[in-house]
């Protein structure tokens, strides 16, 4: 596996690995295919057949080095790049909800100086000099 799939790998594990613990529990990794929208009870099917393949150990946990091993079969590409565009648009949509609280913040404390910054009137109020 090239690269650059290794790190985007490892950015998949460590976005699915909540707690942190260098294991994926069958808990995050159903949050995960739910985080794709798909059902709960096909999350858990798909959550179960996976961890019976791929965790080789049977700890029922998935590590990094036995998520690599999945994450390189080229069937399984595809969906864990859905889950990496998943964490991107979740980091930001929070970003974008934050910047639109402090906007609305700005608008609702200072009307003019808002008006002033969006539409750029300074030295237009009264017409040009």
């Amino acid at each position: 596996m090239p690269a650059a799939n290794i790190q985007t790998a490892r950015d998949v594990f460590k976005s699915m690995d909540k707690d942190g613990n260098g294991t994926i529990d069958k808990e995050e990794y159903v949050q995960a295919l739910r985080k794709l929208h798909i059902p709960k009870a096909m999350a858990e099917l798909v959550t179960d057949s996976v961890f019976a393949k791929f965790d080789t150990n049977k700890d029922a946990g998935i590590d990094e080095k036995e998520f690599l091993k999945y994450f390189a079969s080229d069937e399984n590409i595809a969906i864990h790049n859905r889950i990496a565009r998943s964490v991107f648009e979740e980091k930001f949509l929070l970003f974008f909800g934050i910047y639109l609280i402090v906007v609305g913040f700005v608008l609702t404390t200072n009307t003019k100086l808002a008006t002033e910054n969006i539409f750029n009137l300074e030295g237009t109020v009264n017409g040009p000099a």
